[in-house]
């Protein structure tokens, strides 16, 4: 998914540099991926709130993180997010470690 050439610089770099830099780089190969999309939030079937993600690229919700490793808390909150908004696959991409992380959540 992500080449050297588009890989944004990893451990130091500020989330928000990185989501730009993403974002940019992801254009040509996706049809949709605004930056910051707001996503409802339903609870029992009722919409109760929004939520900003960082992407949403085709069905899938896309989490970027610029940390030096995944924690607990990076999974409940994207799999909080896939559960509330209705989306199934969310993809967990954390630029700030040695080496870039990945993770693909499913819910459902």
């Amino acid at each position: 998914m992500l080449s050297k050439s588009t890989r944004p610089s990893g451990r130091g770099s500020k989330k928000s540099s990185i989501s730009a830099r993403w974002q940019k780089n992801s254009k040509l190969r996706v049809s949709r991926s605004p930056a910051k999309e707001w996503v409802p939030i339903f609870y029992k079937g009722e919409k109760l709130d929004t939520r900003r993600v960082d992407f949403i690229v085709e069905d899938v919700l896309v989490e970027i993180k610029a940390k030096a490793g995944l924690e607990e808390a990076d999974f409940i909150q994207t799999l909080s997010y896939l559960k509330a908004s209705g989306y199934k696959v969310a993809l967990l991409l954390n630029f700030g470690a040695k080496h870039l992380q990945a993770k693909r959540l499913i819910y459902g």
